[in-house]
């Protein structure tokens, strides 16, 4: 009995990811966030690391909407609107374009102190 509500238990979490990944918006927890620069431009950037139900739910989003655009945002400040190219896997991401160093330590700090990275369809 108590194997059949460990594993009901297990197919519901999954079913819960599941559904969270099909959502039209996601809510990512982020794990770590450090700020570099772009090797090519030198350019700012902000890498950020998910939690790993936030990485299950960022793969299976990006699985299931490769070729359409999105936003990135953070407290409903948008940070930018790329295309999924190709599913996210590795449950990290970077951010980069048009900010500077102190927008980036500003972002970090924001994430850090525990802000969601909230991605979002665009409808087209």
């Amino acid at each position: 009995m108590r194997y059949l509500m460990r594993a009901g238990l297990a197919v519901l979490a999954v079913l819960s990811a599941a559904a969270t990944a099909l959502a039209a918006l996601l809510s990512l927890t982020v794990v770590d966030a450090e700020m570099g620069t772009d090797k090519a431009t030198g350019a700012p950037v902000l890498n950020i690391r998910f939690d790993d139900a936030s990485t299950a739910a960022l793969a299976a989003f990006t699985e299931t909407h490769v070729g359409r655009k999105v936003v990135l945002s953070i407290d409903g400040e948008p940070l930018m609107s790329p295309v999924i190219r190709e599913p996210i896997l590795g449950g990290s991401v970077q951010v980069s374009g048009g900010m500077t160093m102190d927008d980036a330590e500003r972002l970090r700090d924001r994430l850090i102190a525990g802000a969601p990275l909230d991605v979002e369809l665009v409808d087209e």
